[in-house]
């Protein structure tokens, strides 16, 4: 199915796949939504090739910020927008393209207390090769706003936020510029990889706990690499796990900061209220400017007169 348009759909209250393609090359899907899905959202199974998402939601409750309990227990491992089928061997899909597309509220209740509810944002099985997010927004799922398995993985601009357990989750490949990943229950960026030689980088973002236990940036598995370049990991009150695992972290220009939830400390975020829409330059900061971290305009979007002391972040000016 060469060349597919997909524009201005909505599906909603759909039990299974609100969207679901296989073996579509040079698709473009764009202005869609996808509201109260039992599993999931968007769904690109095989064999798509050159694949553009364009300005597109998937919200599994239909609610927006609103949260809908009651739909949890009609889901069974919600996921907004899905590439590939776990241990499938069926061809890969390749070059694709997220941009502007946002997905939110993928939860479940399970009948049993205690099971692991699952529920993520945007997820790429190992079968995904040449994947680029761009501008895209994942809030108030039940697991990770990103869940990437795949190879040649770019994100730039994006955003997590909310999550209930993991911000950006990726296992063995990938490289974030300018991306934010605030109040995630658990990590705000996880290497969860079971095995060694995976480096992941980031490049002017940021990484922000509310508390503990609360983690910054995790790695699960000796002989990988997290590479944090210009970036900010920050807790709102006191100190907690910026960086923690058997892995090795690279932390070239990357500051950890506690206590800024006092908008007059470093680095002075222009307002880190929670809980973040994930709207706005609220997490853009003052005391660095375009130098570090996250900026809501794009990178080197911020001021270039800062206020800044690596060593004590007690302030010191530099134009």
């Amino acid at each position: 199915h060469p060349g597919l348009v997909i524009d201005g759909v909505i599906a909603h209250d759909i039990k299974s796949r609100c969207f679901s393609f296989a073996d579509c090359d040079g698709i473009l899907v764009q202005n869609c939504r996808s509201e109260r899905h039992s599993e999931l959202g968007f769904m690109f199974a095989n064999a798509c090739d050159g694949v553009t998402v364009q300005n597109c939601v998937a919200d599994c409750t239909g609610t927006g910020d609103v949260d809908d309990p009651a739909w949890r227990s009609y889901c069974s491992s919600p996921v907004g927008f899905n590439f590939h089928i776990k241990n499938s061997s069926a061809a890969p899909n390749t070059n694709i393209l997220l941009e502007d597309c946002t997905t939110l509220n993928n939860d479940e209740d399970t009948a049993d207390t205690g099971d692991y509810e699952q529920g993520d944002g945007f997820k790429m099985e190992a079968s995904n090769d040449g994947v680029t997010f761009l501008r895209c927004m994942s809030y108030n799922n039940q697991d990770a706003a990103y869940d990437l398995k795949g190879s040649n993985q770019t994100l730039q601009d994006c955003v997590a936020v909310n999550n209930a357990r993991y911000g950006f989750k990726l296992w063995y490949d990938g490289a974030l510029t300018n991306c934010v990943s605030v109040n995630n229950g658990a990590r705000q960026m996880t290497l969860p990889a079971t095995t060694g030689g995976h480096p992941i980088s980031a490049d002017h973002c940021t990484f922000h706990c509310n508390a503990s236990p609360q983690a910054g940036v995790v790695i699960e598995t000796s002989g990988n690499i997290a590479a944090l370049t210009n970036c900010i990991i920050s807790f709102g009150g006191t100190a907690g796990t910026y960086t923690a695992g058997p892995g090795t972290f690279s932390l070239n220009g990357t500051v950890k900061l506690a206590n800024t939830a006092n908008t007059a400390n470093n680095p002075m975020y222009i307002d880190p209220t929670l809980p973040w829409d994930s709207i706005g330059d609220n997490f853009d900061n003052q005391t660095y400017g375009s130098l570090k971290g996250y900026n809501s305009l794009g990178l080197g979007g911020g001021p270039t007169t800062i206020v800044v002391d690596d060593a004590d972040s007690t302030g010191a000016t530099i134009t």
